[in-house]
């Protein structure tokens, strides 16, 4: 894969589901603005993850639940807690 580690944090929607981003709030890395656990996941879906990236770089949904985890198969180890 090209990394021995990968650090990401964990955090929950208004409505419960799981989502990877680091920051507490969703200001800094999307398009939208507010916490994490304020914003259902439909709302999250909607944000753009790129769009502080450089002219011509493709549109970047927001990672959700699951989708990007199972790329890594049996390569993970978790700890910490979900905030």
């Amino acid at each position: 894969m090209g990394a021995n580690a990968l650090e990401t944090d964990i955090r929950s929607s208004k409505d419960g589901q799981i989502v990877l981003i680091h920051d507490r709030t969703v200001d800094r890395t999307t398009n939208g603005s507010g916490p994490v656990r304020q914003l259902t996941l439909a709302k999250l879906r909607g944000l753009c993850a790129s769009h502080n990236w450089s002219p011509g770089e493709e549109r970047q949904q927001f990672p959700l639940r699951g989708k990007e985890i199972r790329e890594f198969g049996g390569h993970l180890e978790f700890g910490g807690h979900l905030t």
